[in-house]
């Protein structure tokens, strides 16, 4: 094996590859904990505004980083994909049923 072809791998298994691994492990587990926790009427709610902040911080993250020439995937591309799956999960989720979660911190108006 070449040394380019050593660097090309070797580049190609760091950056979006280790955080969209760990991204998807820590879903998975925030998932487990919160199906756990949570009624099941607020875990697709919850899980649903994770996704969203957990996009917004890898948006950061490749904001900070140029993109790749030859990568097949990019920071972009897996805040993209966590984005798509946040939206899908509140898509799914019942409005009616998330909407005491939003209730309870408002404060009482004096009438």
């Amino acid at each position: 094996m070449s040394i380019n072809m050593r660097r090309a791998t070797q580049a190609a298994v760091g950056g979006p590859h280790v955080l969209a691994a760990a991204t998807l492990a820590g879903g998975l587990a925030t998932f487990a904990v919160l199906l756990w926790l949570l009624p099941a009427p607020l875990v697709l709610p919850a899980i649903s505004a994770l996704l969203l902040a957990a996009a917004c911080a890898i948006v950061l993250i490749a904001w900070r980083r140029p993109r790749p020439h030859q990568s097949l995937l990019s920071y972009w591309d897996l805040a993209g994909a966590v984005t798509f799956i946040g939206i899908a999960a509140a898509l799914l989720s019942e409005p009616d049923q998330a909407l005491p979660l939003f209730e309870a911190g408002r404060p009482l108006r004096a009438e």
